[in-house]
């Protein structure tokens, strides 16, 4: 990564260049990744391959966009080899979703070593806050929950966004954290915002609405939408259900606040 590009990037996220290339610098990193460059993944409705290395960068840095974890931690892993973290490696995870494992490698993650070993992820829709501690087995915490790492095995696998049970793969999604919650736009139709433990909802009323959400919601400008938009009026009942699903699985089942157009979660 050159210089120019580099700063680009820290530009992004709004802070200059570290001194240091310790945890608490990684800690702050990440944080900062978290709360300026958003999960979403226009992309794959588009039919467009996943942006890796100087691609992904390009993305990131010069074009003010989001993308998917494979992107993200793609993007992150050269951000800190660049600023000098010797030992980065990309890894493959595997999500926990409706009371079971998915498939095999449908996240990815990183471990950095400061030299503690640390485990990284700036690309899952609610993950910690702050670095993990990769040998400490019992809970951690962190202002987004309580975490904690297990050892587990699974077999290597190269496919995942098509995966019938992976609600990603069905569903146009846009996330970011800010500093009280997180703020989520599935399908260009539903805004969900958390806060507090507490979560409201509200239907998006046609494109001009939804591009302004990318812009200042998201940080993304868009001239168009880049996927099918909102669509008919009656809900699509599979569909609706896979977010239903998908939306427990993130933030459980909190009390969700009444407003225009939504629907209850329970």
């Amino acid at each position: 990564m050159d210089q120019s590009t580099l700063d680009a990037y820290l530009r992004r996220l709004g802070i200059g260049r570290p001194r240091r290339t310790d945890a608490g610098t990684l800690r702050a990193l990440q944080e900062r990744h978290l709360v300026s460059v958003p999960f979403e993944n226009m992309h794959i409705r588009s039919g467009k391959p996943t942006a890796l290395g100087p691609a992904v960068i390009d993305k990131i840095a010069h074009r003010h966009r989001g993308g998917t974890c494979i992107e993200l931690a793609s993007a992150f892993e050269q951000l800190l080899r660049a600023l000098g973290y010797p030992q980065v490696t990309v890894l493959g995870g595997r999500i926990f979703h409706a009371g079971r494992f998915m498939a095999p490698v449908v996240h990815y993650v990183l471990k950095v070593e400061t030299p503690e070993p640390w485990l990284v992820d700036v690309g899952f829709l609610r993950g910690s806050r702050y670095p993990l501690r990769f040998d400490v087995r019992t809970p951690q915490r962190d202002p987004e929950g309580v975490f904690q790492l297990a050892d587990t095995d699974f077999p290597p696998t190269w496919w995942a966004w098509t995966l019938p049970e992976l609600p990603m793969s069905h569903l146009l999604v846009a996330s970011i954290l800010d500093a009280t919650g997180r703020t989520t736009m599935v399908d260009q139709r539903r805004l969900l915002e958390v806060s507090g433990g507490r979560t409201s909802e509200r239907i998006l009323d046609g494109a001009a609405e939804v591009l302004e959400v990318y812009q200042s919601r998201f940080g993304i400008a868009l001239d168009e939408l880049p996927a099918p938009g909102p669509g008919p009026e009656e809900d699509d009942p599979v569909v609706l259900e896979q977010y239903r699903a998908w939306f427990r699985a993130q933030y459980g089942d909190p009390e969700v606040s009444p407003v225009a157009g939504g629907f209850p979660m329970r």
